[in-house]
């Protein structure tokens, strides 16, 4: 049986027109899908259109505000413009909120001073920035220098002109007692009593002890000339306490003498002990009054008289020293290597020493009265 024979009967127009047929029923029946997709294409561009707009109207309001703010404090176009850019550097969600955190500030301003585009500023450039940018500090009300201890800081920016610190070279003996003797927006100037070589792109540890707490940071050498140090700010501020224990006045002789690893001495000698006077103990820290020289971080031998019949000893690190306001030399010393034993021996004799000056401020009360 030939099953191909009608289909082979059937001429080209009619095949032609059979197609026809089915792709205009397939169009009828599809039809309406087509129009869904448009409307849905419709409604999505105006959705994009809608929130590029929002967005848009979002960011002239902020900007706005952001102007007005700065109007209110008194800042110059060019202020305006500056401040705004280290606002979106600090990466802070709303830019108005840079004008009340100096956190934020000091982020925004370490970013914009390590950019390709500073480092490409000149001189002259550099120094009008700098101008500007200590102009907004005043402007703003960001403190540059804060003097009380008991309060924290957010960049060394804060730090006093003139202030003593405490720097740590890289493979360096010790710390190496400098002043800050310069200080701006982006950079500050040490200058110490011994010499200081520094190599650009080194990075010293620079501690500034104040009251009870020390503010340490990694600062990076910038350059190195015949009026000293300049170092790069950091907002990467490491607050240390310093007074892990109360400190309490006490009253106790002692014998202290300097235990240096090397010595040029032409016979053997054992070290030489000084008489002193433990005037405050705190824990392992003890401030001792005595008529001999230290520097920081120098170790010493310290035996302490605790009463008739006991005395404690060990080996200790100078951690500062100064003149107390009647003129009398003042090292305050941590004892170091103690064991948990030693360590609570000496936090029970501080807080005897506590417990006599409660006994003591009493009676003076009392006999004031």
């Amino acid at each position: 049986m030939d099953y191909f024979g009608p289909m082979l009967q059937v001429s080209p127009i009619d095949r032609w027109g059979g197609v026809r047929s089915f792709t205009s029923s397939a169009d009828k029946s599809s039809g309406w899908v087509w129009w869904v997709l448009v409307i849905l294409a419709l409604v999505l561009s105006a959705a994009v259109v809608i929130a590029a707009v929002w967005k848009y109207g979002q960011m002239r309001r902020k900007v706005a505000g952001f102007r007005r703010a700065g109007d209110q404090a008194g800042l110059r176009t060019e202020e305006i413009k500056l401040l705004m850019h280290i606002a979106k550097l600090s990466g802070v969600k709303d830019i108005t909120t840079i004008f009340n955190a100096d956190g934020a500030f000091n982020r925004g301003l370490d970013r914009l001073m390590h950019s390709a585009r500073v480092a490409a500023m000149s001189e002259a450039m550099c120094a009008n920035l700098n101008t500007m940018l200590r102009s907004l500090r005043e402007k703003l009300g960001f403190e540059q220098i804060i003097d009380d201890g008991t309060k924290s800081i957010s960049s060394s920016r804060q730090i006093a002109l003139g202030s003593s610190v405490f720097i740590t070279l890289p493979g360096g003996d010790g710390p190496v007692e400098a002043t800050i003797v310069s200080t701006g927006p982006s950079e500050f100037l040490v200058d110490a009593d011994e010499p200081l070589v520094g190599h650009f792109g080194q990075v010293w540890v620079v501690r500034c002890p104040v009251g009870s707490t020390a503010w340490e940071f990694d600062a990076t050498v910038i350059r190195s000339d015949i009026d000293g140090i300049t170092l790069r700010h950091s907002s990467d501020i490491r607050i240390i306490n310093l007074r892990r224990f109360p400190r309490i006045a006490t009253n106790k002789p002692a014998q202290v003498a300097m235990f240096p690893f090397s010595e040029d001495t032409p016979d053997l000698q054992s070290p030489h002990f000084v008489p002193a006077v433990v005037v405050e103990i705190g824990g392992a820290g003890l401030l001792i009054e005595m008529p001999m020289q230290a520097h920081i971080d120098e170790k010493t031998i310290v035996i302490v008289k605790i009463d008739k019949r006991h005395q404690v000893q060990g080996v200790g690190k100078v951690r500062r020293t100064f003149t107390d306001e009647n003129g009398n030399e003042m090292v305050a010393i941590e004892l170091v290597g103690l064991n948990s034993d030693e360590l609570a021996e000496l936090v029970s004799e501080t807080n005897i020493a506590a417990n006599h000056r409660k006994v003591e401020v009493a009676e003076t009360s009392e006999t004031s009265a």
